[in-house]
């Protein structure tokens, strides 16, 4: 999910656009994040509001939380507080693992600007990603009211997820700690979700797959799913809530030379 900072000088737009391009590539560059650094640093004085975003997403990128936060706070104090510099600080939180947080700042992003469909499908996709899938389904009913109908690409998995709670399949505060134990899990191994989402298990009817596309050979990704499956076995409640209605799964995108496949 990409960043949408203002510029208000000349050099602002080229800072963000490298922003950009490191954050969407697959293996961090760190001489390029280095450069992004100083780049950032430079523009302080004449848009420090960009400058202060840039260098919380790279905090983020570099897994420095309390960094992120620090410049975050500044640039929302520095925008008034905006919908946009809410809406950036949500995606730092997101790159953290920091899921709950995450949506927290969705959230108040779409506060304030209400019929901003940017916003609300950011609110949308941080609610599913953090375990909250009953305001997911409900941001999902926003979305038909404020787009003549038309609804939200997800809307019948939010459903579905949020009638999976409502049946008691398992609970709001089992799954978002399971979400909570996925993300630690990769931020203890440094590494990055490329892409992922939860999807119905076409195998088992009620039962959803959580995947995580990760920027690591298959075997690491083996080792992974190893880690998370026994951190859950010594949560001994997870095993009944959620249990095995909601399976986390971390999937290994980066080839051998001389291979395309992926693997789990």
């Amino acid at each position: 999910m990409s960043y949408r900072i203002p510029s208000r000088a000349p050099n602002s737009s080229q800072v963000v656009e490298e922003l950009r391009l490191i954050a969407d590539a697959d293996e961090l560059d760190d001489l390029a994040l280095r450069r992004l650094e100083r780049s950032a640093r430079a523009l302080m004085q004449a848009d420090a509001e960009c400058a202060h975003t840039v260098l919380g997403a790279i905090a983020s990128l570099q897994r420095h939380s309390e960094e992120v936060r620090n410049h975050h706070q500044i640039a929302l104090r520095l925008s008034g507080h905006s919908a946009q510099a809410y809406r950036n600080f949500a995606v730092s939180l997101g790159e953290l693992g920091e899921m709950t947080e995450s949506f927290r700042m969705a959230l108040k992003a779409l506060d304030g600007a209400p019929g901003d469909r940017e916003l609300l499908q950011t609110a949308i996709a941080h609610a599913a990603q953090s375990g909250h899938f009953r305001q997911a389904a409900d941001l999902c009913r926003q979305w038909r009211e404020t787009s003549g109908g038309e609804p939200f690409p997800h809307e019948s998995l939010m459903a579905m997820l949020a009638n999976a709670v409502e049946s008691g399949e398992f609970t709001e505060n089992g799954a978002q700690r399971l979400l909570d134990i996925v993300h630690e899990v990769l931020r203890d191994a440094n590494v990055r979700v490329v892409s992922g989402g939860i999807f119905p298990d076409p195998t088992e009817p009620r039962t959803f797959v959580h995947e995580l596309r990760v920027n690591v050979f298959p075997e690491q990704a083996v080792r992974l799913n190893e880690e998370l499956a026994d951190r859950i076995v010594s949560q001994a409640d997870l095993m009944d809530d959620p249990g095995f209605r909601l399976v986390p799964m971390v999937i290994g995108t980066r080839p051998h030379a001389g291979r395309t496949e992926t693997s789990a």
